[in-house]
């Protein structure tokens, strides 16, 4: 125990010298650094600026400072940017949409807790969470144990799964749905069409009715829904093919829905 007069003697050296302790070592003593891992894909994305800021504002207010390196979508590079976080002895990691596989997280997560966003991952150690709307642990499971992604897939006899789309890109045309991926894939599959998307506009007897912008050369909106009506049920036909000269992109490169 230390007394009184002894703890105001350390007090004002500490005053006088302008002594400031040093986290990394006060991190050693107790077996802590105090530092968070955070692996983003391109810390320069406009995408992730509101996410970063949040979590080291989240991480000041809990004592603890972010590590934050670019991983730019490959997983070698996103696999070196995690052994050189470990190597600084971080206390957790948070990854942004990473690119490595499900098993080198969970293999990562036996050693050190994990938070990924962007993707279902069960194991231990881990919790996957989407940053926009935040959600607690207990909204964001379903059962206590699995996190509902909103991706859809079908699974066939051997027991193969095939993503689809996500619950909500359907397109529903008078109670008739269809994923907007399937129509974008066979318009790209005609020789003159390089991007395409579907969206919706509402219509007064169905509800609504799909519109494909597509960035084409060399070819008519009646060539294309030809096209259309060779290959695709009657509902999944565009009402309408617009001609633009590129399809928006979010900052990850997928088609930005509206």
């Amino acid at each position: 125990v230390v007394s009184n007069e002894k703890r105001k003697a350390i007090d004002e050296a500490i005053a006088q010298l302008g002594f400031v302790p040093n986290p990394v070592a006060r991190g050693l003593a107790g077996g802590r650094t105090l530092s968070i891992g955070v692996v983003t894909q391109s810390i320069d994305s406009p995408f992730y600026g509101p996410a970063l800021r949040g979590i080291e504002d989240e991480l000041d207010h809990a004592g603890y400072s972010p590590l934050f390196v670019s991983a730019h979508w490959n997983p070698e590079t996103e696999a070196r940017c995690i052994d050189v976080l470990r190597s600084r002895r971080v206390d957790g990691l948070i990854v942004l949409n990473g690119r490595l596989s499900d098993q080198a997280l969970k293999n990562t997560a036996k050693n050190l807790p994990i938070v990924v966003t962007g993707r279902t991952i069960k194991g231990p150690g881990l919790f996957d969470a989407y940053i926009d709307p935040w959600k607690t642990r207990s909204a964001a499971l379903r059962e206590g144990e699995w996190f509902s992604s909103g991706d859809l897939a079908s699974v066939d006899e051997e027991g193969y799964y095939y993503l689809q789309g996500r619950s909500k890109t359907v397109i529903n045309i008078g109670g008739m749905k269809f994923f907007p991926e399937e129509v974008e894939n066979l318009l790209c599959s005609h020789l003159s069409v390089t991007e395409a998307r579907i969206s919706c506009r509402q219509h007064a007897h169905f509800g609504s009715i799909s519109i494909a912008e597509v960035v084409a050369s060399n070819v008519t909106s009646a060539e294309l829904l030809g096209h259309c009506r060779r290959n695709l049920a009657r509902y999944k036909i565009p009402a309408e093919i617009v001609f633009v000269d590129s399809i928006p992109k979010t900052p990850s490169g997928k088609i930005l829905r509206r």
